[in-house]
């Protein structure tokens, strides 16, 4: 019987489906503004009948708005949904953080078949409490003396795949084996988490374990296949590969989708966990487990004798079960392992004992390694995104008149006027025109909203930069359209002036601005991130007419980086690698096959191309980012790009200006338009022009009387210009060239904004000879605090001259934030330096980072010692500077930048 279907006859639940609902809000909207003026209310009236046409509009509207939002964000093109949302391989994976997911990374790399971390416990180091000194020296019997073991040091021990243990060839083997370590190294050092290091990377030691055994089999059985199974299964009991699974396979397993992205992303496959944790270290060998993994071998029928022992002790006769030989205890440290040449199997069939053909057992054995890497090689290269559906694109901007579903005698459809009498034509024409001009004002309103929906997918694509935030279309399917407008073909251009949004408010901020924000915050709430303790913290700091278009780009960089922000948020940076690596320890090369190159210090000739392959630490981007601060990199803050100057003008006044400098070409790029009276309100122009400088749209292009050119930096909310190059240039592109070289140094090396993050185990010392951080104890050792200076300790060093961070309101902020942001196991101090102290520190900063990369990498490096105990001298002296403070007259009702104020100030100077 075939299904029969029926409208329901229920009421749409949205209104603006509801054609019988509009209908009715519309009589009686015109009842009540009109009375009975001019209609009966009645289906004939045309007025009516108007109405009855938009309502039917209204529900194509409410039907077109009511469509699935990633049907309304197609675009025809392929991965539309990946380009509009953050799938779930992009952003659920995070860097390694725990044990677990070390151990996962670690399986990625070729030629690992398991890993594990172990604590290192070598370093541990007595206190003096009686000379408030870490030693290595004998403590005198009559001080008192605590010890510390460093916490967060690992080292890794790392099991040989097949491909390195089955080497034959002695030199070859030991290459893949320092190869191998080298590769461990350098991913572990890729992904390395802050306030962690690495020790030692060794192969794991084996513990050879010999069974021995009587077996008979069934009839039917092949001795060789079950006696290479037998061989198989022991050795994945003994040290079991850890299995990899497809995305499909960890969905049936009924796993969320939370739980199988958790940890680092495999190029490998996905792990379960319960299984990696059950790959751990062997404390023992029961002898019950060996007889239950014979047991399941398809034909096996009885184990008449069964014996474990370690291959070095001497072999003993197969008898009575005692204690010892059911339970056998691994070295600690060491991996099981069998020891197939000293490990005996005979084979019955009834009573009949059978030979084995060797040869053909390594056949089958060999196979059966082969066949587990070809599945290996297909769960590898599966997919490991959630598959997304491929959409077809709707023309929801497709628009047709409502007055093409006029009755004809209308006049105003595509029909035009009907055919009149000759003189009645001129009127019905004038009639229809009139009507036309009327029903446009509908039509307009309607094109725009289907446009608007169209739109929805330029909108919501947060990284993109928009001109406008209302889309309009132009009504074209009608005769003659163009005599009903004075200006047709400016009528795109008229439409959007009409819209307003790009007009500036008194504050400098649009219609246009406050809806980009708004779009912003609803994608950035997606993740649970929001930027409102900034904006409010940014609009107490300054009165700039400009600042929503500023924060409107600190928010559009943090969404279009929030993936790797997320991502990254606990990692450190690299101390080891001078190269970019994958996940696998293998050297990321570009387009042109060219290694990418790793530093641990930036400037002008070595920044990178693509953020995403800067070494910064986690904390720093995601902190910077939330802060406003445009160059994330680790760079010479103290650096002198800019300087103030005086000059006596002609009524010998004394005038105050700034200069923006190129050090390295000696060269002024920038200076001031204007005198000012001080510094406060140099400096204040100065960030200005260097937020402006960032971007070409703010650059005034100009041509001299003499026909050569230059160019000034504008604030065009206020049409005033900021700065000037005091340069001619003898061409357009030299002029260009100039402004893109500007751009680029104005972003890369001009902010003075910063952050440095100093982890205090990478100051640990590495010889008898190396100095110690201080520690403060009391004599007696009772009142020492945390005693370990190293274990989870940074220091935060940020310059405290810098225009924002002299505010005390946008310090608190931003160590709000970043003691929120760090790890909760870590313990910062945070100094905001001086310019003199941000100079000598840095100085002994990168020193110290080039001696720690050389040592990471095992290379000798002179004056070590010397490097060393300079950064811990200036750490030591490190103090916080405090801008200036001035006390409140009541009388007097002046604004005072910063105001002392009770129980919150503290008074110092710059």
């Amino acid at each position: 019987m075939s299904a029969s279907y029926t409208i329901s006859n229920k009421p749409a639940e949205d209104p603006s489906l509801d054609y019988a609902l509009l209908r009715q809000e519309g009589l009686r909207y015109l009842e009540r503004v009109n009375g009975s003026l001019w209609t009966d209310y009645n289906s004939h009236d045309p007025g009516i009948t108007i109405l009855e046409v938009l309502c039917y509009a209204i529900t194509e509207l409410g039907y077109r708005a009511s469509l699935p939002i990633e049907s309304l964000i197609a675009d025809g093109e392929p991965n539309t949904l990946q380009r509009h949302f953050l799938t779930a391989a992009n952003i659920l994976p995070v860097a390694p953080v725990t044990r677990l997911d070390y151990r996962k990374l670690l399986l990625d790399v070729p030629g690992v078949k398991n890993a594990w971390l172990i604590p290192n416990r070598s370093f541990h180091f007595d206190v003096d409490c009686t000379t408030e000194k870490i030693t290595t020296a004998a403590i005198p019997s009559h001080h008192s003396r605590k010890a510390f073991q460093l916490k967060g040091i690992f080292d890794i021990l790392v099991q040989p795949d097949e491909s390195i243990t089955e080497e034959t060839n002695a030199n070859r083997k030991k290459k893949k084996e320092e190869a191998l370590i080298k590769a461990v190294r350098r991913t572990y050092h890729a992904h390395r988490n802050l306030g962690e290091d690495l020790a030692e990377v060794t192969l794991v030691p084996m513990h050879d374990i010999r069974v021995c055994a009587d077996i008979e089999l069934h009839p039917q059985a092949d001795i060789e296949s079950v006696y290479a199974q037998i061989y198989y299964q022991l050795q994945l009991h003994f040290n079991p590969a850890v299995r990899r699974y497809t995305l499909a396979e960890m969905q049936a397993k009924g796993l969320g989708t939370e739980k199988i992205y958790e940890g680092p992303l495999l190029s490998g496959g996905f792990v379960d966990d319960l299984e990696l944790i059950k790959s751990d270290l062997k404390k023992e060998i029961r002898l019950s487990d060996i007889i239950r993994v014979i047991m399941d071998i398809p034909g096996v029928k009885l184990i008449q004798k069964i014996h474990i022992n370690d291959c070095a002790e001497s072999l003993s006769p197969l008898g009575q079960f005692t204690e010892e030989h059911w339970l056998l205890p691994v070295k600690p440290g060491f991996l099981p392992n069998l020891c197939e040449d000293k490990s005996r199997f005979k084979f019955y069939k009834g009573l009949l004992p059978f030979e084995v053909d060797r040869a053909r057992i390594q056949e089958i054995y060999n196979k059966l390694v082969e066949d587990a890497a070809v599945v290996q090689n297909d769960i590898a290269n599966s997919d490991k995104n959630i598959a997304l559906p491929e959409l077809e694109k709707l023309n929801t901007e497709e628009f047709s008149s409502i007055q093409n579903d006029l009755p004809q005698a209308y006049g105003v459809g595509q029909h035009g006027t009907p055919n009149v009498p000759d003189a009645q034509r001129t009127l019905r024409q004038a009639q229809s025109k009139q009507l036309r001009a009327y029903l446009l004002f509908y039509d307009q309103i309607l094109a725009d909203f289907m446009s608007q929906l169209a739109n929805i997918r330029t909108l919501f694509q947060g990284d993109q930069d928009l001109g406008q935030s209302y889309f309009h279309q132009v009504i074209s399917d009608l005769p003659n359209i163009a005599e009903a407008y004075q200006n047709y073909t400016d009528l795109p251009q008229s439409l959007v002036s009409a819209s307003g949004e790009l007009k500036p408010d008194i504050n400098g901020s649009s219609h246009f601005d406050v809806r980009r924000h708004r779009i912003l915050d609803h994608l950035m709430a997606r993740f649970s991130e929001n930027f409102n303790d900034y904006v409010l913290q940014m609009h107490s700091l300054t009165r700039r007419r400009k600042l929503s278009q500023d924060i409107l780009a600190d928010k559009r960089v943090f969404f279009k980086e929030y993936a790797q922000i997320s991502r990254d948020r606990f990692k450190a940076m690299d101390i080891y690698n001078r190269l970019q690596v994958n996940t696998q320890g293998a050297i990321i090369k570009d387009a042109l096959d060219n290694a990418i190159p790793k530093h641990i210090w930036y400037d002008p000739t070595n920044s990178p191309e693509k953020l995403s392959d800067a070494n910064i630490a986690g904390i720093v981007h995601r902190v910077s980012r939330q802060s406003g601060i445009f160059n994330v990199l680790q760079r010479n803050l103290a650096k002198i790009f800019h300087n103030y100057y005086e000059e006596i003008d002609t009524d010998t006044t004394s005038e105050l200006r700034f200069r923006v400098i190129d050090t390295d070409r000696e060269k002024i790029l920038l200076s001031s338009s204007k005198h000012f009276d001080t510094r406060e309100a140099a400096t204040e122009e100065l960030r200005l022009a260097v937020r402006l400088a960032a971007s070409e749209d703010n650059y005034q292009l100009l041509t001299a009387s003499n026909g050569r050119f230059y160019f000034n930096i504008i604030d065009r909310s206020k049409n005033d210009v900021i700065a000037r190059r005091i340069e001619y240039f003898v061409s357009e592109t030299a002029r260009a060239d100039a402004i893109a070289y500007l751009t680029q140094f104005i972003r890369r090396n001009l902010s003075e904004e910063g952050m440095f993050v100093v982890e205090h185990h990478l100051l640990r010392p590495m010889k008898k000879t190396d100095p110690f951080l201080p520690v403060c104890c009391s004599p007696d050792c009772d009142d020492c605090g945390p005693i370990d200076p190293y274990s989870y300790r940074v220091h935060i060093v940020l310059p405290g001259y810098a225009p924002r961070f002299q505010d005390m309101d946008f310090r608190a902020f931003f160590e709000q934030n970043l003691r929120m942001e760090l790890p909760a196991h870590l313990l910062p101090k945070i100094c905001w330096i001086g310019k003199e102290q941000t100079g000598e520190f840095e100085s002994r900063y990168k020193d110290w980072l080039e001696v720690l990369q050389k040592q990471s990498n095992r290379e000798a490096v002179p004056a070590a010692n010397d490097k060393l105990k300079l950064l811990l001298e200036i750490l030591g002296q490190l103090y916080t500077i405090y801008p200036e403070g001035y006390l409140h007259d009541c009388k007097d009702d002046g604004d005072e930048r910063n105001p002392v104020i009770l129980g919150r100030t503290q008074i110092g100077t710059l």
